[in-house]
C-alpha cells in the first residue's frame, strides 16, 4: 500500500507525507514535493468520448448478470468551486446473453472524477440502490477496475476489469 489512509493522497517523496484527497488539484501546493498540484496530477484521465469495455470478474448482486459492459464518457465538466472533482455524465451498456434472450441495458450515470484517489462514482441510476464506482490504477490509465456497489453500505458486489 501507500501508508496513507482511504481519502488519503499519497504525496511521495522521501517524507512520505499523506494529504486528504480533498486538497490535491485545489490550487494550493500541500506536498512538500508540489505532486498534489503537478500537471500530471491534476489532468483527468478520462474525456468525453473515452469508452472501456470488459468482462466480469464476479457479480453477485446485479439482477442482468451481463456477460460484457461497456461505458462510454458522453461529458466531463470542471466544477467552477471545488477543482478536486470533475462531474462526469456516462453512458453503460450491459450485454446480458441467456438461452432465450439477449439483451443490452442502457443506463446513463451521472457522477464525479476525483483526482486525489483516480476515482470515478456514480448515482445509482435505477432504484435498487446499486450504483458504480471505478478505480484508476495510478501507473496505467488505460484500465480501470469497476465495481457495482451498494450505495447503502459500501459493499462491493459486482467487478469488472475495463479496458
Amino acid at each position: 500500500g501507500t501508508g496513507c489512509q482511504d481519502h488519503e493522497f499519497q504525496c511521495g517523496g522521501a517524507q512520505k507525507k499523506c494529504i486528504a484527497v480533498s486538497e490535491v488539484c485545489d490550487g494550493t501546493t500541500d506536498c512538500p514535493n508540489s505532486h498534489d498540484e503537478a500537471d500530471l496530477t491534476c489532468e483527468a484521465v478520462i474525456q468525453a468520448g473515452d469508452e472501456w469495455e470488459g468482462a466480469p470478474t464476479y457479480d453477485h448482486c446485479t439482477q442482468r448478470r451481463p456477460w460484457k459492459v461497456r461505458m462510454i464518457i458522453k461529458s466531463v465538466t470542471d466544477r467552477e468551486f471545488f477543482h478536486p472533482l470533475v462531474k462526469v455524465t456516462a453512458q453503460t451498456l450491459f450485454y446480458v446473453k441467456t438461452p432465450e434472450y439477449k439483451s443490452i441495458s442502457n443506463l446513463k450515470g451521472d457522477g464525479n472524477y476525483e483526482f486525489g484517489s483516480r476515482t470515478l462514482t456514480f448515482e445509482p441510476p435505477e432504484d435498487d440502490n446499486l450504483a458504480l464506482m471505478a478505480k484508476f490504477d495510478f501507473a496505467d490509465n488505460d484500465h480501470m477496475h469497476a465495481y457495482v456497489v451498494r450505495a447503502s453500505s459500501g459493499e462491493k458486489c459486482a467487478m469488472f476489469v475495463l479496458h
